[in-house]
């Protein structure tokens, strides 16, 4: 005896209702997806932010550690090598307030990197004054900028890379440039941060000072006479759920 098999399947009816109840489970599903990747996106970039920001404030904080002083404008640089940022003309340097300055400063050149323990500090052969207590350190300077809303570090010597000091010691620090080629440029200023809308600057004459100081640009560059800086750093960033703002202040003082 043959079995029999249902030929029975769905009708038309019932298949234009189970594709109307698919559609209305998709329809609220997918705002759903939407919305999670769009809240996504709006915390990864927010978390990049202040990633950004941290390390920016980090970097600026060890580097006036080792600094000797803050520079009105670069000694070493003009206007041709500085690729036309205004604010690196004759009147760098403004007195605080402004919202686009730069920030110069002198520091020592070191045989290694920071990091390294083993570094040395370099010394001028002028004047065979080489081992004695008034032998000059070689100075080279660190210079960071914004251009297109980035944050810039530069850093800027006179020196050939391999022209030797007391004791035959070189100094590790290289010129850096925008385009990272060229006559007496070794690599590529370094990229802080981005989307950074506001980059302002406050000397003083103390630590505990909160009054940042007055004082008119010399028509040559010249040392600050402050002992510490103020920064803030203002960034921020469009995403789906808006406009995304992070700010970080900080005062350091120079340790020399």
């Amino acid at each position: 005896m043959r079995a029999k098999f249902s030929q029975k399947g769905l009708t038309i009816v019932e298949l234009v209702v189970s594709m109307a109840i698919s559609s209305i489970v998709m329809l609220g599903i997918v705002p759903l997806v939407l919305f999670f990747f769009s809240s996504f996106s709006s915390n990864l970039a927010e978390l990049k932010l202040d990633n950004e920001i941290n390390s920016a404030s980090l970097s600026i904080e060890r580097d006036i550690l080792h600094s000797k002083a803050f520079l009105e404008k670069s000694i070493f640089g003009d206007s041709s090598t500085l690729n036309g940022v205004s604010h690196w003309s004759s009147d760098g340097y403004k007195g605080g307030g402004d919202d686009s300055r730069s920030l110069f400063l002198r520091m020592p050149s070191t045989t290694a990197n920071k990091q390294n323990e083993s570094r040395e500090l370099v010394y001028n052969n002028l004047y065979g004054n080489c081992g004695k207590p008034n032998a000059t350190p070689v100075y080279y300077e660190t210079i960071y900028y914004v251009k297109d809303k980035k944050l810039y570090k530069r850093t800027v010597t006179p020196y050939p890379k391999d022209q030797k000091f007391c004791f035959d010691k070189k100094v590790y620090q290289a010129n850096t440039c925008t385009t990272g080629t060229g006559s007496n440029c070794y690599g590529r200023d370094i990229e802080i941060m981005d989307n950074v809308s506001s980059f302002s600057i406050d000397y003083y004459d103390s630590p505990s000072s909160k009054t940042p100081i007055s004082y008119s640009s010399d028509p040559q560059p010249v040392e600050v006479p402050a002992t510490s800086v103020g920064i803030k750093i203002d960034a921020s960033i469009k995403t789906s759920k808006g406009v995304i703002k992070q700010s970080v202040n900080l005062k350091k003082s120079i340790a020399w």
